[in-house]
Formats: C-alpha cells, structure tokens, sequence
C-alpha cells in the first residue's frame, strides 16, 4: 500500500526533486493496515503534497514508531 500511495501522488502532483522524502520515510515507519487503507484514501483527495505530509504527520502523531 505504501507504493500505491507514493504512485498516486507522483500521478496527481508530478513532483520533482526529493518532495517525496519525507512522505516515504512516514510511510515505511506504518506497519498499521487500516491507517494505510485510510491514507490511501487521503491521497487521492489532498489538495497537495504539503497537505498529505501534514495529515501524515497527524495521523502518526503520538504513535510509537513501529519498525
């Protein structure tokens, strides 16, 4: 899911550069299904990449990193 994820925002936003670093890196520290399914669905309707990482960052908040 987390490639899914990383492909729909390069489809959506065509970024250039590292932009997509830190989203990655959130991702890979997710081991939680549900919190994937729920940040695909996210991805499909952000308004931008800042805003994704933003909700990423909201989303994971508190969690204790899970790798």
């Amino acid at each position: 899911q987390r490639e899914a994820i990383l492909h729909l925002l390069r489809v959506r936003f065509d970024p250039t550069g590292p932009a997509l670093e830190p989203i990655a890196e959130g991702l890979a520290k997710i081991e939680d299904t549900a919190l994937l399914q729920d940040l695909l669905v996210e991805a499909m309707q952000t308004e931008g990449l800042d805003a994704f990482l933003e909700r990423l960052r909201d989303r994971t908040k508190g969690r204790p990193e899970e790798r």
